[in-house]
Parts: structure tokens; sequence; C-alpha cells
């Protein structure tokens, strides 16, 4: 009778949250709103349109969650009753509440991971946040978005650092609305990866600054135990993953893909340990490049050569080409510059390989938007061998933001839809 009671207390806490929302949910919303706005935006780093309506929407997450548990508890309850007996000994019921509760645990964290709300929970500042938690904050919120149509800007910091998104939406609105994508240290392979596991419905152009350090400096490992699932499986045939990335990483991957509490392990480990544990490689990277520039110029061209790890990359960028046609995507692709610092030091054969490969990619793909020579950077407009200072990423930005409209947005009006060529044309229907 104990436990009847419990649950149908947990059955009743559900019904008055419920209720709770439907009566005060617009107006708790609409007070967040009016006395917390600027927070909001600063939560979201600007990339909200509609901050009521986010409010909202995170309160109805919060009922939402909060059911979840209670149905998670009801289930361990019921199991319990089930398969555990009064006279079972003490190990056997520490055993089962053990396994019982690691598959609800997983269950219910695969249920919150699909939520905005669970991710800002692990939001501790733009700089203290784990790049995973960071990723998935800007992937819901550019995915809720009601904007029509949006562009999400992918690849690595590199990428976002010459891009700025909110610079972009500036320029652009409300033609385009712009998310930012990307993951520190990512390369062609990678940005196929991430992409594949995103919603077709997150963006309808597909914004993607690179340079020779995406294909030309081998694998980054990163992405793999986290984006890499069972989906993925068969790339490992497609591009023989095996001989590049080991069996130990592509299965951390898999083991994410079926444990919710693995794949959180950094995010819940920096959440725990504090905000300085997720710059640790960031500030260890900084240090190698920026105190010598030119010494890391020179260690790091001799990393970059044309082999069997740079085909995998361009074959990712052709399956990435592909995957965007048949998602009705447009795909912006800019073949950007390093530090000429290190630029002048890498083999010009490395471009020459790059451009003829990508204007081959081009003759495949006639919708693919490709960039080849955008406005050169002189070494001062860099802090490092990589990235760009604030004021050549506006100038850039604006530079982007007219080849958008010279190309993709030649027709966008207030409403647009995606054709399937990837164009966009004007329709009198509201988004």
């Amino acid at each position: 009778m104990k436990r009847w009671r419990t649950q149908l207390i947990g059955v009743g806490l559900t019904g008055m949250v419920w209720l709770g929302y439907a009566l005060l949910g617009r107006r708790v919303a609409r007070y967040v709103f009016a006395h917390f706005s600027e927070t909001v935006m600063w939560l979201t780093v600007g990339s909200v349109m509609d901050a009521e309506k986010f409010v909202q929407n995170r309160l109805w997450e919060a009922a939402y969650l909060f059911s979840a548990l209670v149905a998670v508890i009801i289930i361990h309850n019921l199991l319990t009753g089930i398969f555990l007996k009064k006279t079972s000994g003490q190990n056997a019921h520490w055993i089962f509440h053990a396994i019982v509760g690691f598959v609800l645990v997983n269950l219910w964290l695969a249920v919150a991971c699909h939520t905005t709300l669970f991710w800002f929970a692990f939001w501790q500042g733009k700089e203290g946040t784990t790049a995973l938690a960071r990723f998935q904050v800007k992937y819901h919120v550019l995915l809720e978005s009601r904007a029509l149509p949006k562009a999400a800007i992918m690849g690595s910091s590199q990428a976002h650092r010459q891009v700025d998104d909110q610079f972009l939406n500036d320029y652009l609105a409300p033609n385009l609305h712009t998310g930012e994508l990307g993951w520190p240290g990512a390369h062609a392979y990678d940005v196929y990866l991430i992409h594949r596991g995103l919603d077709p419905s997150t963006a309808q152009i597909i914004i993607w600054y690179f340079s020779e350090a995406d294909f030309y400096m081998g694998l980054s490992g990163d992405t793999v135990p986290l984006f890499f699932g069972f989906k993925d499986i068969p790339d490992c045939r497609k591009f023989d993953l095996e001989k590049h990335i080991p069996v130990r990483i592509l299965s951390y991957g898999l083991l994410s893909d079926l444990l919710p509490a693995f794949y959180l392990r950094d995010v819940l480990s920096q959440r725990i340990l504090g905000p300085g544990v997720a710059m640790i490689r960031q500030r260890q990277h900084d240090a190698t490049v920026k105190d010598n520039l030119d010494a890391g110029a020179a260690r790091l061209s001799r990393m970059f050569q044309i082999d069997a790890k740079s085909a995998l990359q361009k074959s990712a960028l052709a399956s990435l080409a592909m995957d965007c046609a048949k998602r009705q995507q447009r795909l912006v692709l800019i073949a950007g510059q390093l530090n000429p610092l290190l630029g002048r030091r890498l083999d010009p054969a490395l471009r020459i390989d790059l451009l003829s490969f990508l204007r081959e990619l081009q003759r495949q793909h006639p919708d693919i938007v490709l960039i080849t020579n955008p406005p050169f950077q002189e070494v001062s407009d860099y802090i490092d061998l990589t990235h760009v200072n604030d004021e050549r990423r506006r100038a850039f930005t604006r530079f982007v933001a007219e080849q958008l409209k010279a190309t993709v947005l030649t027709n966008v009006a207030a409403s647009a839809s995606i054709m399937p060529s990837g164009v966009f044309k004007t329709t009198n229907s509201t988004p």
C-alpha cells in the first residue's frame, strides 16, 4: 500500500505541475522577460529572437523533465514489487537496485539531452562551459528558432573566429538568422560527422570557413567519442576509419551513443570540478602558439602533408556535399587561409591540391557556393597562427554577408521557402 501511495503522490504532483503550467506559464514567462530579459540574452549569447517565448518553452521543458523523473520512479517501484520479494537477501536488493537504477538514470538522461533546459544547467559562462554543453545550447536554440531561412556556421574555432554569427544577423536580418555550430579543432571529417547528427530543419544554409589545416593536418580525435554512433558504422568501410582512428576511440563513440551517462562524463566533471577544467586543453594550446609564433609556425608546418588522411578529409567533404543536397541545404564553402607566418611555410602543392578538389566538387554539385579568393589577411590581422582579431573579424563578416546577398539570398523576402535546387524563392505563406 505504501508503494502505491508513493506512485499516486507522484502522479498527483505531475498533474499539478502541468495544471500550473497551463494556468500560469505565459504569465511567468512574461514576468521573467520583463525583469530578466538581459540575463536571458546573456545566457543565450544573444541568439534568441523571442525571449518571452524562449522562457515559456523552458517552463514547458521543466514540467516535461519532472514528469519523466516521476515516471522513472514509478517504473522503479513497479519493477521492485514484481521482481524483489521480501525474503530476498541484501545482496539481491543491492544488485537489483544498482542495475535498474543505472538503466533508468540513462533513460532519463536520454530524454533530458533533447531539451534546451537540461544543457543550460551546465552553462558557466561563454568561456567556462565545456565544448559539448556550449555546442548543444547553441544547437537547440537554433533548432527552436522559427526564423526562415536559417544558417549554421560550422568548422573549427578558426571558422567561428573568422565569421561572427551575431554580426551576420545584424547585417542580414530579417532575411537570414545565423547560429554558430562549430567545434574546437574540427577538421573536414569532424564537420561531416557533426552535420550528420543535426536535425535537417536546423538550418537551410551551411557555412564553412576552412584552411589547409582542415585537410592536411591529420585527423582530430575529439569529435569521434561524442558524435560517432551506430548510424555511422557504415563509414568504417566507406572511409577505412580503422586505419586512421583507433578502434578504442570508435568504441567510445558507440558507448556514448548507447549510454548518455558516458556521453556526459566530461560535462558532469566540469560541472562538479568547476569551469577551469573546461579550459585546460585550450590554455595549453594557446601557450604553445602565442608565446613564439615563428617557432610555432615552423613546428606546425612540418605536420601538413598530402597522404591517406588528407584523402579521407576530402572524401568527408564530398559526403557532406551529398548530405546537404539530400537535405536541400545550400552549402557555402569559404577557402580561407592561415596566418601568413604559417601559410608561407607550407608547400604550395597543398593549396593547389585543395583548390583542384574544390572546383571538381563544385562541378559535381553546382548548387555549392564556393568562395576561393576571400580578402587576404596580413600577419597584423591575427592574434595567433589561426585566429584573426576583432577588427578583421567584423570586416570579414561584412564580406561574407555581401557574398550571401549576391548568391543564396538574392530572392529572399520576409518569408521564404527553400527549393529542391537549393535556391530560395519568395512565397506568400507564413512560415
